[in-house]
């Protein structure tokens, strides 16, 4: 029954799904504007909400950003910053089409999942699956804590002496372990 009923689990793996989903869309989605980037350039500059200076820069910059924050995302590497930064790419693509979108069968802009997905990421982490997990600082602090919080044991060697008078009359003493005395 805890297949139908899981309230607990590896969350780095849903982590790793979602960044390998999310950061192949917009890794691809920006190849394929690289490949044709005055293509680009010209529907940028066919929505009219910026000048032809600057939809030519937008339009020449936002593929290779794409590009480069969708490899960022799936390796896991500064998850935190990317994740803003596909929140802020899905936000102004929001702006720029409208809640509607781009034509296609939702009823509803899927730059709105995308979003949620980002946050999920920002809010959660990269999982256990990433690069942000070798350089996590905070992480390799909690475990050198966890080490420093063990408790030391230092076994204590006590001795047994015992006084003993010689033949003579002088003290001698004899020193034993207690592990001696049996």
């Amino acid at each position: 029954m805890s297949l139908l009923y899981k309230s607990h689990g590896k969350a780095g793996f849903g982590l790793l799904l979602i960044r390998l989903t999310l950061g192949s869309i917009f890794l691809f989605a920006g190849a394929d504007k690289v490949m044709d980037i005055q293509a680009f350039i010209n529907k940028v500059k066919e929505l009219g909400i910026f000048g032809d200076n600057l939809s030519f820069i937008f339009g020449f910059i936002i593929p290779f950003a794409e590009v480069f924050i969708g490899a960022l995302y799936i390796i896991g590497l500064f998850t935190p910053l990317t994740s803003l930064a596909i929140v802020f790419m899905c936000f102004s693509f929001i702006v720029a089409l409208g809640p509607g979108g781009a034509p296609t069968d939702l009823p509803f802009n899927y730059n709105f999942v995308f979003i949620a997905a980002a946050l999920t990421t920002f809010f959660a982490g990269a999982g256990s699956v990433s690069f942000d997990k070798f350089f996590d600082k905070s992480n390799k602090n909690q475990k050198q804590n966890f080490n420093n919080n063990n408790v030391n044991v230092e076994v204590v060697k006590t001795e047994i002496i015992s006084e003993s008078k010689t033949s003579d009359g002088s003290d001698i003493s004899h020193s034993k372990n207690p592990g001696d005395l049996k």
